[in-house]
């Protein structure tokens, strides 16, 4: 009986002794054409820029409007830019979307150029240091066919090339060079 004691003492103490910290900011969309909700900093490519959080966020903005996002998220508190589930037909901000997603293709080619697709886009800001902030980009989505709903929806996976061209915008923004892929 003693040894069951000290150790449910020891894990009450170690429960007093560490510390509680908030649980991270974490922006969770769901799609039909996906089995389970999806985590959008999971997917996250990161871009390191040289400025403070703050020029950061509001270059974010600026650059987002190159694109024609209509952004709804938007909480410089817990770094957070995005749009959630608007819907495109054919191209975004001058490229085709097929450049941007894989949707998979049928005889009219990739479904992304023919498909309705509802799209999340998000980027999520972290300070590094004073003058440094690394922000992760992701995109995410399903597509349907314009032809009606009666077909299940396809599962559409960023090729990155969307999330590399926000973070040229921002970076021509706040005047640095551009990132690398």
């Amino acid at each position: 009986m003693r040894p069951v004691f000290l150790l449910l003492a020891g894990l009450a103490w170690c429960s007093h002794a560490t510390p509680v910290t908030a649980q991270p900011f974490r922006v969770i969309t769901r799609y039909r054409a996906y089995a389970t909700p999806v985590v959008m900093d999971t997917l996250a490519r990161p871009y390191d820029f040289a400025a403070p959080i703050d020029s950061v966020h509001g270059a974010l903005l600026r650059a987002a409007e190159r694109f024609k996002l209509k952004i709804d998220l938007d909480d410089r508190a817990q770094g957070l830019v995005g749009a959630s589930r608007f819907t495109k037909v054919g191209s975004l901000g001058g490229e085709r979307l097929s450049r941007y997603l894989h949707c998979g293709s049928g005889f009219g080619g990739p479904y992304a150029d023919t498909y309705r697709l509802t799209l999340t886009v998000v980027a999520l800001e972290n300070r590094i240091g004073r003058d440094s902030t690394r922000v992760g980009f992701a995109m995410v989505g399903e597509g349907q066919t314009t032809e009606g709903n009666s077909s299940d929806p396809v599962a559409c996976a960023s090729s990155g090339v969307f999330e590399l061209r926000w973070a040229q915008a921002v970076a021509r923004e706040l005047g640095l060079p551009p990132p690398m892929p």
